[in-house]
């Protein structure tokens, strides 16, 4: 299963991201595929806050633009809801405590607890990710899988 991260899913949203069309092929592509394509309702409420917001963008997306755009994500062929089960929170402490995150580091390590918790590659622009141990981490332009001291381990 790939989990996109917001950046990924706001790139492919927004057509006046630096990214746009290649993320929004990348996504496309996916959400119709073979391969499970988890969506997170985190990952989407960002997307909502990130794309409305004045701060962020001289014309913002309306809320209704960014709920049809999550509409259309969950309802795609390949589209899977992923929520925290039962194992998320001890994997996110886990996280916490190796990583020592603060602050903005929070949200990062409780999704990749929830990438963890589900088996699934992380997907996203943010080279950041690679400091979860365990946490298969996949940049959509190709870059390929981010490493991190673990994954490496994992695969000798």
């Amino acid at each position: 299963m790939l989990l996109p991260d917001v950046n990924v899913c706001i790139n492919a949203m927004r057509r006046d991201a630096e990214h746009h069309a290649p993320l929004s092929q990348w996504l496309s592509a996916r959400l119709t595929g073979e391969e499970p394509v988890g969506i997170s309702e985190l990952v989407l409420s960002s997307l909502v806050r990130i794309t409305t917001n004045h701060r962020v963008f001289g014309q913002p997306s309306t809320p209704e633009q960014a709920m049809d755009f999550c509409a259309a994500l969950r309802a795609a062929p390949s589209a899977v809801a992923v929520r925290a089960g039962p194992r998320h929170w001890s994997i996110f402490e886990r996280l916490m405590t190796q990583t020592r995150a603060r602050a903005n580091d929070v949200p990062d390590a409780y999704l990749a607890a929830l990438a963890l918790e589900q088996g699934a590659t992380w997907v996203t622009r943010d080279r950041g990710f690679a400091r979860f141990p365990g946490l298969r981490v996949q940049d959509p332009l190709g870059a390929g899988p981010v490493e991190n001291g673990a994954t490496r381990r994992n695969r000798d």
